[in-house]
């Protein structure tokens, strides 16, 4: 199921040496974007059109929504399903759906839209979010989603932007210089905001200054990923969270990335490690060695670390991603 590889004694303060590798759940086809939800962890797997939740003492995960992405069959979608999930302020399920192209949030057992257009054009097909204190959610929108990615014929904005949507429904375009935004999460003090990109050409993570409007300033390459695509090393930048303590995880190339720690898993299709990285909760600018380890396959599953100091929930959060990223490997390598 792989091995987490420590680059300083810094990471045994999140997570403990004696934490193993543990699977969660398996038997997913492409899961995503984790959330700690409803006593347990819920997340999608984009190309069954189905979210799972698996809870503590669970053998197995269950169907926690089905359809989760697309409500009715249409054709020109490769990835209809849901893929980033959070919830609000008010406790309710937010969910990026690619079928349906838009934020949604899922109460009294159904769906309403939460933005699903930009300047009266539809959405490409949104993937991640991030929820501000004040309810604002900013989410990326690549066309990962759609048949023919970038050639899609049902695309309408001819970028992948990164926006802002407020509780009363006003969108904002914050950016669209990034080809392939994906894992998106703010700094503990909310004053960063932190925007994996996909780009094959020019894979890494991105700083924004959050203004005091919600505005975006300019933005800066907070890690720079490319050196690590290598021969036999799949994945890009992709999930992306922070934890309370503003250290920053991203699931990249060959596994799950912080600072001081590698978690590489097996050379196996890069549809496995997307778990990791967005259900970790990272974010700030880490006070420690340089050598940030962008390592979770893209679209990956979750590995999970488990830690012995439960009372810490960084690292229980850690545990879970990096057990459900090696459940998802497992079913990759023997399915």
């Amino acid at each position: 199921v792989g091995k987490i590889e420590r680059n300083d004694p810094a990471f045994d303060k999140l997570v403990a040496p004696s934490a193993q590798i543990e699977v969660l759940a398996e038997g997913f086809r492409w899961s995503e974007g984790p959330t700690w939800f409803d006593g347990g962890l819920v997340f999608s797997d984009v190309l069954a059109n189905t979210a799972y939740q698996w809870k503590p003492g669970m053998k197995a995960a269950q169907v926690y929504l089905r359809p989760s992405g697309q409500l009715a069959l249409v054709p020109g979608f490769r990835e209809p399903g849901s893929n980033g999930l959070s919830h609000d302020a008010q406790g309710r399920l937010l969910l990026a759906q690619h079928g349906e192209r838009r934020l949604a949030r899922f109460e009294k057992g159904s769906f309403t839209t939460v933005a699903d257009r930009y300047d009266g054009k539809r959405f490409n097909s949104p993937n991640d979010m991030a929820v501000r204190k004040n309810g604002d959610v900013y989410f990326t929108d690549p066309p990962y989603g759609l048949e023919g990615i970038e050639e899609s014929k049902l695309r309408e904005l001819p970028y992948a932007g990164v926006y802002r949507v407020t509780p009363d429904g006003k969108v904002t375009l914050l950016t669209k210089d990034l080809r392939y935004p994906n894992g998106i999460g703010f700094s503990p003090d909310e004053k960063t905001l932190y925007v994996a990109v996909s780009d094959p050409a020019a894979t890494r993570v991105m700083a924004y200054e959050v203004k005091a409007d919600g505005a975006l300033g300019a933005g800066r390459v907070f890690y720079d990923a490319q050196p690590l695509l290598l021969p036999g090393v799949p994945g890009l930048c992709d999930g992306l969270k922070v934890d309370r303590d503003g250290n920053v995880w991203n699931a990249g190339p060959g596994g799950i990335g912080h600072p001081v720690v590698h978690v590489r898993r097996p050379a196996v299709d890069e549809s496995l490690m997307e778990l990791v990285g967005d259900a970790v909760h990272s974010g700030h600018e880490p006070c420690l060695p340089a050598d940030l380890r962008c390592d979770a396959a893209p679209h990956a599953a979750r590995p999970r670390a488990k830690h012995e100091r439960a009372e810490q929930r960084v690292t229980d959060e850690v545990s879970r991603v990096i057990r459900q990223a090696a459940g998802e490997r497992r079913q990759v390598r023997d399915g």
